[in-house]
């Protein structure tokens, strides 16, 4: 079985990745969870059988590290897991590919070269790609599909090249994995789709009356029930939000599309792009990574990959084009995020990284140049979040009140990483001083960590569209009073209005601080009686 496949790192290699996973846990410790992140590990907190944007797997896991501890690094493990899994298997994936490169060139395992380069092209692509570094440390949904989805390539690839139909065991681990799949996001669904393809295109339609096949469909229903009973109680709000996503807010337009395709190209790094192009232009390939083949001889071989007809190129990109043009046509409509690719992304690396292997002996100088840009991205990104970012708040920007927002305020993205913990602490104190039982902010990106940081205590919405927060937390109510959190630089103006609160009163100033400098500050009011009706506006 795949779970039993091995591949054997130099210790060059070994060390390498080692340094890199202390870089992620360094890096763990560093700063606060993002909205994303703090929104999960709210999951865990309301653990459920679903939830309004996603399946429950993300907080099923958050749950059970909460138990040990509920620090940032310990809630930050199981993407550095799944990263260091996701890897692993994608190197395994590669190994095989590599087989198969061999062995229709026909050079021998013992023929094949005994020098590897000293850190393999599969292994550089996981560790200089700025966004899969930073998934690493940052769990969402996202994190889960990517090892599930290498673990998934990894089995379909061996139940595609058996002599025989799948066995029973493939099969019901399979049904596990497409079970996992569902649990942890929507679009795990294409991935579930290219499997079947592969498997049918190989093995034809007599699966149809395989024992096994239905026995993996049985499996994988029967885990993804949680999703479907909480959605039928709560009249299917989880659907009908992903078909809203879906369809996006905006009419399509091509250059978001291509705007879209630009951030995956310096999110995820240029050495992937490089080394799928390479894969095509390439000829006459000359592997140089070492090849396994304990059990099974070279015609033996040859005659399984004759009978699967399914090169590794098409493989991967059988798995991997479905989200990419579904992203691709979202983004277009403005309502993708480079992260939702990642899983895709995973899916093409033991590819690219055969195409580099030819490319860096022939373009040495170019290798070195793409490989260096991709390292400094990675260090820089590394060094804006561990400063905050660039510059500072000053003057008039520095003691803004809500709603403003003077002509010398400057974004800065990496300051949204600081500081949540020390404004939830001061808001659950003036909540207590005041006699509140409750805290509020404008949107949901602000919500989220403010009510990781301050939980129990809870946090409402006041632009709510009927979101998780209403489910946790119930909407507003006539003559609510609450603590409202106005962060600077996501500012907005106090709710004091027709169907908002009667008036609203500026109680605290917080600056936070990096580094000597102040990169954002957070302002306290007490808005007294909501106005509304039981609905947040």
């Amino acid at each position: 079985m795949f779970l039993n496949q091995s591949i054997q790192l130099k210790p060059l290699e070994k060390g390498v990745f080692f340094i890199i996973v202390l870089v992620h846990f360094a890096l763990a410790m560093s700063f606060h969870l993002s909205p994303d992140e703090a929104h999960y590990a709210l999951y865990a907190n309301h653990l459920d059988w679903s939830y309004y944007d996603h399946p429950p797997m993300v907080g099923w896991v958050q749950w059970l590290m909460s138990q040990v501890s509920e620090t940032d690094l310990v809630m930050r493990l199981v993407p550095m897991f799944c990263w260091v899994l996701s890897a692993y298997m994608s190197m395994v994936l590669c190994q095989k590919f590599q087989v198969k490169y061999a062995v229709r060139n026909e050079v021998s395992a013992e023929k094949l070269p005994d020098q590897l380069p000293k850190i393999r092209s599969i292994l550089i692509l996981w560790i200089t790609s700025p966004l899969l570094n930073l998934l690493s440390i940052a769990l969402v949904p996202d994190c889960l599909l990517m090892a599930l989805v290498a673990a998934l390539m990894l089995l379909t690839w061996e139940m595609a090249n058996s002599r025989n139909v799948p066995t029973i065991q493939q099969w019901v681990v399979l049904g596990i994995l497409l079970g996992f799949c569902g649990l942890s996001k929507y679009t795990a669904i294409f991935f579930a789709m290219s499997a079947a393809f592969v498997l049918f295109k190989v093995h034809g339609f007599k699966l149809l009356i395989e024992k096994g096949f239905w026995l993996a469909i049985g499996i994988a229903f029967v885990m993804i029930t949680p999703v479907l009973y909480w959605n039928f109680k709560h009249e299917w709000i989880s659907f009908i939000y992903q078909f809203g996503h879906a369809s996006g807010s905006q009419t399509w337009q091509l250059h978001k599309s291509i705007v879209y395709s630009l951030v995956l190209f310096f999110a995820f790094g240029p050495l992937l792009i490089v080394g799928l192009v390479s894969n095509k232009r390439v000829k006459n390939p000359n592997p140089v990574l070492k090849v396994f083949t304990k059990g099974s001889n070279r015609a033996e071989f040859s005659e399984k990959l004759d009978k699967a007809s399914m090169t590794d190129s098409m493989f991967s990109w059988i798995f991997a084009l479905p989200t990419f043009l579904i992203l691709l046509i979202l983004a277009g409509r403005g309502s993708a995020l480079p992260h939702w690719i990642a899983p895709a992304w995973v899916a093409l690396i033991p590819l690219a990284a055969l195409g580099l292997d030819r490319w860096r002996p022939l373009k040495t100088k170019w290798w070195m140049g793409v490989l260096s840009f991709q390292v400094v991205s990675c260090m820089a990104m590394a060094g804006l979040l561990l400063s905050a970012g660039f510059g500072a708040e000053i003057d008039e920007s520095a003691i803004s009140l809500a709603g403003e927002k003077p002509v010398s305020a400057k974004p800065n993205p990496f300051a949204d990483l600081i500081g949540w913990d020390q404004a939830a602490k001061k808001a659950v104190e003036l909540a207590v001083l005041n006699h509140v039982d409750t805290l509020a902010v404008m949107n949901w990106t602000l919500a989220s960590r403010i009510a990781w940081y301050a939980r129990p205590m809870a946090v409402k919405v006041i632009k709510s569209h009927h979101d998780q927060f209403d489910l946790w937390f119930g909407p507003m109510h006539p003559d609510d009073d609450v603590i409202w959190v106005d962060w600077s630089l996501m500012t907005f103006d106090p709710p004091v209005e027709d169907q908002q609160f009667e008036s609203c009163e500026q109680l605290e100033q917080m600056p936070i601080k990096r580094m000597g400098r102040q990169v954002a500050h957070f302002n306290f009011l007490l808005c007294r009686s909501w106005q509304g009706n039981h609905l947040s506006r």
